[in-house]
């Protein structure tokens, strides 16, 4: 291969670093000036160019080499960096376009597209912009546009040059092609980037103006042949060869993806600077083979810089390279030496000058940095090889280890790990990419003239990207790849300091620190290998930790399983199959087609054999079935009678039957038996695994077979959600249960009345986000298990897949909120726009949180903002409403939006009219008539409307009484609900609380009874209780009945209400009016008047000092549990400590 001196080592005794503190300082100087103003940019572009002339002056009477002219060489390349991004950003500050966006006007744009189309990140969903554009405004039209801002005489046309990002869906919009230019009309939002004018959301197709360049039209035809020629290959060369040859990934599967990432060879899906070396060498070697003189090699150099660009597109690394390759070119033509890291430095100055926005891209960074890294650390490192060591193979493992060195600090920023296997994965995946480089562009030629032709062809590159994807697939499933590390400015500092001393220390003392970290790593690495913390020996089933979904692994023989849902998320069932070491899945079983069951089947399938799939009659999860059917995988309906016989496994199908409903009680509920084997000796296991299936099912069960009676394991129906019939979850007795439940989740699961319900019945109860992943081990009595990482997982930013949302389904225009109606909204999909309108609290925040829940049934990774009037400015509204490039949804609840001032309620009311398909906005109004106005543009905007009165009728609240226990799958009769209102009031927390603590506190159904023992002395937990401990000063009390209550399920707002309620009667009764009435006293306390006396005798000891101190605490307490803190129960056990320490103080 002939090397063409800008990608290659440097081999040169002496590396030429002039122009390296200038391109160093010309980069900084221009990331900074990024995020500032055009004016801070001119300032600082004239305050360097001074400098410069300054240090020139002084100095000029030395030598003109030497020290000084470096310092000036850096000064002035900074004070030309500073006005090219002063300019750019002048050009964009200057143009309509972004005030437009900060007013969200609705504009028409003419546009010329920049780049090829791409998917749009995040779940589709229906209304939703599924592609980005990226493009330039080159003239626009909107409402208030005139002369004074520029505008032509056709009605508010304005002549710009900036450049926009279109947000957009459809074939035609798919269909663009660079340097097209087309007309759109949409409304513009503000960008997050300084050189970017404004997002312009549109809903219908584009105009053409004019069609692509003839070359542009070439090169998408090219990359549309390739695409097609590939298309013949196994998955997943059909994809990665495209992507590889001129970075077309729109063929990629998210697992793919993950596999790269986790290998360290992600580079290798975008086309970057070693493509175009290869390219390049290539046409210079065919010139020197055919005897050319210099400047003919130097022209066939450059036309192939030319159309790789054309077809790779402008990639910050392609800019890079082909700019890199451009001066090496020069070079060769006058006959010069290899230019090395002149050249490095040159390009990243002349892109940097050209392109300030490249300043801060992360893949130009890690294309200079890699480059820089093969230069200087590869020829000294080649040159360390023992001699029985080939020299190409110590090259190999050099320029692996270079690149990977150079640009660790920056990798740990993006993945939060230090990936040991990227060295050796990048060393045996490199013999293949100039195979795969040189064969897709020689496919890619050949598809012009002869498609079938190419499609053959594609074979033989073909085979060099399935050797990478198995690299890949490989080192992505090799236990203890990475080791996690802090994704912060001090984690990457860390990694390079500990790499700075590496390179810089000499001789022994190096090898000594070389040897004995080398010892320490193949120590730890022998140790996981030969005695794995995971699995256990002798694992027969494990329930993985995926999040809010269930995942469950059958083993059924060596690397082979029986798989049992997949979870809402392919990147996590995929990790969990690959660290329990499984290669091929013998059945599939996907027990129902919601998201949280379904979602992450691409990732099970990834990398492995299926032996068939079992499916309920009613599936409805098109996205799987889809990917089933492409898979080519065996289907089969699951109907109840069926059995299947997977040693050491025997599956039987109790439900559902041929005319079960669908949704959750048409889940597959499997019998698993496990047949002992001669190694291990154990008992006979039973597993019960449920699915989702609810009361109705559980009945039907429960009446037809004796399978489900007397289990060793239970997988806990639909995450432990109320919808639980206790005569079923009794008659199962079984050992040990297991809740797939994700941490935080919105729905509240486990509910504390089905976990109670649990720890009656068995002593051995394991969820996932409490306890990982969860091992169940066979013993000679009953099964042992075993969890793996108790606390959060943590996730790298970049490994984020948004699950694709559940089938939308239209809202109500108006629900009437009471307790039972806000806890199903959970299921129900979340409008765009809502309006929570009433005074009563408790329900308030639970239609709220219901919202919250639908979206985050959406999309998981769903974002809530929760403003109080104060925080609500055109700013911030600005801020957390517009669009996301990335596809991140968002939830926008506006409380107490009656309070609003007159420009905060005008700004949320022209976001009424055209609010992002990414955010769901929630208005929460006190009603009445302060604020009518927002209210009424909300529901003439279309907004469901939910209801929260307060109840004023006896018949209400015992109705509330009694949707609070059907809520917790409980029933209570007439009598106790109304023996529980005389006993509490009419308060609807202290209801609600009441309610929850005789659902934790007892079984079966609830009588006056039972209502009777709890209100007559029985010790109690709930908020009241610790309110009254913390205002009698009684911490060590208070804080034992504040874990108690948290242990059995109170939710943190309603102790904290109830924390507020002993205060604000305190407040009222530690300096009452003269002369008041007990009658007003209790009215202002909200409390009956029998309650008075206690009152009283609770605020002696109290000062004003005290109880200010206490109601500050109660409101900053409030703000921490509704968002503001990461810990709700460190928050509650603080204001506890502080209330009580409160009393007596002056």
């Amino acid at each position: 291969m002939v090397y063409l001196g800008t990608d290659a080592p440097d081999y040169s005794a002496v590396p030429d670093l002039r122009l390296v503190p200038a391109a160093v300082g010309t980069w900084g100087c221009t990331a900074v000036l990024l995020g500032a103003g055009p004016g801070v940019a001119f300032a600082a572009a004239g305050v360097l160019a001074l400098g410069a002339g300054a240090v020139w002056t002084l100095t000029r009477r030395w030598s003109s080499g030497g020290v000084a002219a470096v310092v000036v060489a850096v000064l002035v390349c900074m004070a030309a960096g500073a006005l090219a991004t002063g300019g750019r950003l002048a050009a964009v500050a200057g143009s309509p376009v972004p005030e437009l966006a900060r007013e969200r006007e609705y504009a028409e744009v003419e546009l010329v597209v920049t780049a090829d189309p791409r998917h749009r990140s995040g779940p589709p969903a229906p209304g939703r912009a599924r592609l980005v554009i990226e493009a330039r405004a080159e003239a626009v039209r909107a409402r208030g546009l005139s002369a004074d801002s520029g505008a032509s005489g056709n009605g508010g046309r304005v002549r710009t040059r900036v450049p926009v990002v279109v947000l957009a869906s459809g074939e035609s919009w798919r269909r663009l092609l660079p340097s097209q230019r087309v007309h759109a009309s949409g409304t513009l939002f503000p960008a997050d980037g300084g050189l970017v004018g404004g997002l312009l959301v549109v809903r219908g197709p584009p105009t053409s103006v004019r069609p692509p360049s003839p070359w542009q039209e070439w090169a998408g035809g090219a990359r549309d042949r390739l695409r097609e020629a590939s298309a013949g290959l196994p998955e997943p060369a059909a994809a990665l060869l495209p992507a590889l040859v001129v970075g077309d990934t729109s063929g990629l599967r998210p697992p793919t993806v993950a596999a790269f990432e986790d290998s360290g060879l992600t580079h290798l899906l975008a086309v970057s600077g070693s493509n175009l070396a290869i390219m390049t060498g290539v046409a210079l070697a065919v010139c020197r083979g055919l005897g050319r003189p210099g400047w003919t090699a130097a022209v066939a150099g450059a036309v192939t810089i030319g159309v790789f660009v054309l077809l790779a597109r402008a990639e910050p690394s392609v800019l890079r390279a082909a700019f890199m390759a451009s001066i090496a070119l020069a070079a060769l033509a006058l006959g010069r030496r290899r230019v090395g890291l002149t050249a490095l430095a040159a390009s990243v100055l002349g892109l940097l000058l050209f392109a300030p926005g490249l300043a801060r891209s992360f893949g130009f960074a890690l294309s200079a940095l890699a480059t820089g890294g093969i230069m200087v650390l590869t020829p000294r490192w080649r040159e360390c090889r023992p001699a029985y060591v080939p020299r190409w193979i110590a090259e190999a493992v050099a320029v692996a280890l270079a690149a990977h060195v150079a640009c660790l600090p920056l990798l740990v920023v993006l993945s939060a790990e230090v990936n040991w296997v990227a060295v050796p994965a990048n060393v045996l995946a490199a013999p293949a990419v100039p195979v795969a480089t040189i064969g897709g562009f020689a496919v890619a030629g050949i598809a012009q003239v002869w498609p079938p032709l190419a499609a053959a062809a594609a074979w033989i590159p073909g085979a060099a990207v399935l050797w990478i994807g198995a690299v890949a697939g490989t080192a992505s499933r090799l236990p203890g790849r990475a080791l996690p590390w802090p994704d912060t400015l001090a984690g990457a500092a860390a990694v390079a300091a500990v790499l700075v001393v590496l390179l810089v220390l000499r001789g022994r003392v190096r090898r000594v620190v070389c040897a004995v970290g080398l010892a320490a790593a193949l120590t730890a690495l022998t140790v996981h290998w030969v005695a794995p913390a995971w699995p256990p020996a002798g694992w027969a089933m494990v329930a993985c930790r995926v999040g809010q979904g269930d995942a469950l692994v059958l083993r059924a023989g060596a690397q082979r399983a029986i798989v049992v849902d997949t979870g809402p998320d392919p990147v996590a069932v995929s990790r969990c199959l690959t660290e329990l070491r499984i290669d091929a899945i013998a059945l599939l079983v996907i027990t129902h087609g919601d998201i949280d069951h379904a979602g992450g089947t691409a990732g099970a399938l990834s990398g492995r054999t299926v032996g068939a799939v079992l499916l309920p009659p009613r599936f409805d999860h098109p996205p799987t079935a889809r990917l089933l059917r492409s898979a080519d995988v065996p289907v089969r309906t699951a109907v109840s009678g069926q059995r299947w016989n997977l040693a050491p496994w025997t599956l039987d199908v109790l439900w559902p039957r041929r005319d079960s409903p669908g949704g959750n009680d048409g889940s597959v509920v499997l019998l698993a038996r496990r047949s002992p084997t001669a190694q291990d000796g154990a008992s006979p296991m039973r597993v019960l695994l449920t699915g989702d299936i609810e009361e109705p099912a559980q009945r039907a069960l429960l009446r037809s077979t004796h399978a489900v009676r007397g289990v060793d394991v239970l997988k806990v129906p639909h995450h432990g959600a109320g919808s639980q019939e206790p005569a079923f979850i009794a008659a199962t007795r079984p050992s040990v249960t297991l809740t797939s439940v994700g941490a935080d989740n919105a729905y509240g699961h486990p509910e504390p009345a089905t976990w109670s319900l649990l720890q009656s019945v068995s002593a051995a109860n394991y969820r996932t986000d409490l306890h990982g992943d969860i091992a169940v081990v066979p013993g000679p009595a009953n099964p042992a298990v075993v969890c793996r990482d108790p606390g959060p997982r943590r996730t790298p930013r970049r490994r984020r897949r948004p699950s694709p949302p559940r089938p939308a389904r239209r809202l109500p225009r108006r629900t009437v909120c009471t307790a039972w109606h806000a806890a199903a909204m959970a299921s129900t999909s979340a409008p765009p726009l809502s309006v929570v309108v009433g005074d009563e609290e408790l329900l308030v925040d639970r239609a709220v949180a219901g919202i919250v829940a639908a979206a985050r049934a959406d999309d998981p990774g769903v974002d809530v903002h929760d403003l109080m009037p104060s925080e609500v400015t055109a700013g911030r509204l600005a801020e957390v409403t517009s669009p996301s490039l990335f596809g991140e949804r968002r939830v926008v609840v506006l409380r107490s939006a009656q309070d609003l001032t007159k420009d905060p309620a005008a700004a949320v009311t022209s976001l009424l009219q055209d609010l992002a398909d990414d955010v769901v906005l929630v208005l929460v109004h006190a009603g009445g008539a302060k604020g009518k106005t927002l209210l009424e543009a909300a529901v003439k905007a279309g907004a469901h409307r939910v209801d929260c009165a307060k109840p004023t009728k006896a018949n209400e609240r015992l109705q509330f009484i009694k949707g609070e226990f059907s809520r917790g799958g409980r029933q209570v009769t007439g009598d106790a609900a109304q023996a529980l209102l005389d006993a509490v009031g009419n308060d609807l927390r202290e209801l609600a609380a009441a309610c929850t603590q005789l659902m934790s506190d007892t079984e079966g159904r609830v009588d006056a009874a039972a209502v009777a023992r709890y209100h007559s002395g029985k010790a109690e937990a709930s908020g009241f209780t610790v309110a009254d401990r913390a205002v009698e000063g009684r911490l060590p009390e208070a804080l034992e009945q504040l874990r108690w209550c948290l242990a059995v399920g109170t939710a943190p707002v309603l102790i904290n209400s109830a924390l507020a309620g002993a205060v604000r009667g305190l407040a009222v009764v530690a300096q009452p009016q003269r002369g008041a009435a007990d009658a007003d006293l209790a009215k202002r306390a909200k409390i009956p008047p029998w309650k008075l006396k206690t009152l009283r005798q609770q605020a002696r000891g109290w000062s004003p000092q005290g109880v200010a101190r206490a109601m500050a605490v109660v409101a900053e307490t409030d703000a921490l549990i509704k968002g503001a803190g990461r810990d709700p129960a460190y928050a509650l056990e603080r204001a506890v400590i502080e209330i009580a320490s409160a009393r007596g103080r002056n």
